[in-house]
């Protein structure tokens, strides 16, 4: 790259690769200083993504924060559709405890991509900072039928399931106590989402209350399911007026075309496979109508 900075030092791309190769170093002040020069120095559309990316990037190692998101919101407003600025920048706020500006910006990822699983991931954690659980529920749900890492999935499991068993307490055999969470900034629609949400506990599997505790991974797969599908219902339900987000049509259209327990059995396929397993031996059908739905009109992929 040094000897291609001889050739055309006025190279933009070459200024970049430069900051790229200093950044992967360790070595932050020489990285920022080749990124602030390709900055400077580009005319072309195509690299102002990686090129703000990676100075946002840079003063965010240099726990720079403030510099980090101004670099990208002038990346942004060059390069309005891309997501990574923005999930940078949500990352970057997080870091910060900056919930609300976090996911303000993780939501404006998502305008812009329906496919990057860390987008939907972060945002649930975030939004459950915040109390605001019909979001919990709606991205985190989604964030599971898109992520292939082991370790978001287990952790946003164990979220899920946490944000769900601990709403209702067993403190005797009969007697049980409802653990509704504090109120959220928006109270009337996230409050009336958890207790609608919190009353599917009451439900029962044979003998079995979903309360009650679970003791094998299948008993966990099956209230997770359970609960899944109550949460479809309750966000697809809400009038668009009340509560609407990138993931509307999808919750709305799985309800449509009577998808809601492919999805719900898909997602928690890694709770347990087996009980994914049943219900596909008996509903291999609405499998492939799920993907091929969520593939056509959700995704709107051409073949």
């Amino acid at each position: 790259y040094k000897e291609a900075e001889k050739l055309d030092p006025k190279s933009a791309l070459v200024k970049y690769e430069l900051g790229y190769s200093y950044y992967a170093k360790g070595d932050v002040k020489q990285a920022l200083q080749f990124a602030k020069e390709a900055e400077r120095l580009n005319q072309d559309p195509r690299l102002v993504e990686s090129i703000a990316s990676m100075v946002g990037t840079i003063y965010d190692a240099m726990k720079m924060p403030d510099s980090s998101l101004e670099a990208y919101k002038a990346g942004f407003a060059k390069a309005p559709h891309s997501y990574n600025i923005p999930f940078n920048a949500g990352v970057t706020c997080m870091g910060a405890k900056r919930d609300v500006e976090a996911a303000e910006w993780f939501v404006k990822a998502t305008r812009n991509t329906k496919l990057h699983p860390s987008t939907y991931y972060y945002l649930t954690f975030v939004s459950e900072n915040l109390g605001n659980w019909t979001d919990v529920f709606s991205y985190g749900m989604y964030s599971l039928l898109l992520t292939q890492k082991k370790d978001q999935m287990q952790n946003m499991l164990r979220i899920l399931y946490q944000n769900s068993k601990g709403l209702v307490t067993v403190r005797a055999k009969d007697t049980i106590t409802m653990n509704l969470p504090k109120k959220s900034k928006k109270a009337d629609l996230h409050d009336a989402f958890i207790l609608a949400y919190a009353l599917a506990n009451m439900d029962s599997l044979g003998n079995r209350k979903f309360y009650e505790k679970d003791t094998t991974s299948e008993q966990i797969a099956e209230y997770l399911a359970h609960m899944f599908k109550d949460a479809v219902e309750l966000i697809a339900g809400f009038d668009e007026s009340h509560y609407s987000n990138v993931l509307t049509p999808f919750y709305k259209g799985l309800v449509k075309e009577n998808l809601v327990d492919a999805f719900v059995y898909t997602i928690v396929e890694n709770a347990d496979r087996s009980v994914y397993a049943k219900w596909r031996l008996i509903h291999a059908n609405d499998s492939k109508r799920f993907y091929d739905w969520i593939h056509a009109e959700f995704l709107k992929v051409k073949k």
